[in-house]
């Protein structure tokens, strides 16, 4: 689990966490298919799609949801600190909402020790990407760009891997299918070690 997926469910979604409220666990998946990291919005539309599986799920009823989680979770009445919307409405009040959400994200980042010379640092822990992270990041963001769907592949991986203590997980498909870009979006999402051969 990333980091992001870290604030949003400890922190966005649970009651008494930035709203007094909490949020379904409805609301919780549109907003962070909505914001699926700290530079991403999403428009309803691929939201979703995105969200689209066993559910019927339209860009007027993630607009629906939206107004609600926007007038009802995070206005003054229940949160603390609440975003600034500067009087907009519908859509446009989501890089309101994101550069919130980027602020309340950067005061929860955890603070790591560095030890040189016994003096402490405070650095937020994105700063300490591994290098391989480095290395990949273009090919990650250039496959992950409006990369949408494909929800049971992920949920095919999540059970994978919380039922197999060992072993391979082959994802099979026809060249430009969208493999590299599965894994990629995986990558981005939780943060694991990957590496990309070219």
């Amino acid at each position: 689990m990333s980091s992001w997926q870290s604030f949003f469910i400890m922190q966005v979604c649970r009651k008494q966490g930035l709203t007094d409220t909490g949020l379904s666990k409805r609301e919780g998946e549109i907003l962070l298919a909505k914001f699926p990291d700290e530079e991403t919005i999403r428009t309803n539309k691929p939201v979703a799609d995105y969200l689209t599986g066993d559910k019927i799920c339209t860009p007027e009823n993630v607009e629906v949801q939206m107004r609600t989680i926007y007038n009802e979770c995070f206005s003054p009445k229940n949160c603390k600190d609440p975003p600034d919307f500067q009087g907009e409405i519908g859509q446009k009040r989501d890089p309101c909402f994101q550069a919130w959400l980027k602020r309340k994200y950067q005061e929860y980042l955890p603070v790591t020790r560095c030890s040189e010379s016994d003096s402490l640092s405070a650095t937020p822990a994105s700063a300490s990407q591994p290098v391989w992270r480095h290395q990949f990041q273009t090919l990650i963001d250039n496959k992950t760009k409006d990369f949408v769907g494909r929800k049971y592949v992920f949920h095919a991986i999540a059970e994978f891997l919380e039922n197999q203590p060992n072993g391979y997980l082959i994802i099979e498909g026809d060249p430009g299918i969208g493999k590299s870009a599965i894994l990629a979006e995986y990558v981005r999402r939780t943060g694991c070690v990957a590496h990309f051969n070219s």
